[in-house]
Formats: structure tokens, C-alpha cells, sequence
């Protein structure tokens, strides 16, 4: 699922770290507020490791 701005405003109010993939329409900019806000990370799909994935905040209740 790739996040549109419903799901990126939606996510972190719940506590879900995301990882949006900055590629098309609207994603480019919702990839880099996700990212500057702490809530999760911006990385395209061939930029996806296991070590990127550790990155990724955790999840809060």
C-alpha cells in the first residue's frame, strides 16, 4: 500500500510509522513531511534494505 495524504495524516495519530516511497503526484511531498516530522521514512524501492527498515521509528500504543 503506498500511503496517499489520508493514510500519512492518519498514521502517526496512531502511533504507525510509515514508509512512503516519494513517487508520483502528491507522494513526493507527502514522503517528505512524513520524514521531516519524525513519522516514518522516504525511500524509493530500490533504496529498501532490512537495514533501512530498523530505521523506522516505533510503533506506539
Amino acid at each position: 500500500m503506498v500511503p496517499g495524504s489520508s493514510t500519512a495524516l492518519g498514521a502517526p495519530d496512531a502511533g504507525i510509522p510509515q514508509l512512503v516511497p516519494p513517487d508520483g503526484s502528491d507522494r513526493f511531498i507527502t514522503a517528505a513531511a512524513v520524514h521531516q516530522r519524525g513519522a516514518g521514512l522516504s525511500a524509493t524501492a530500490e533504496e529498501i534494505t532490512p537495514a533501512l527498515l530498523h530505521r523506522l521509528p516505533p510503533t506506539t500504543p
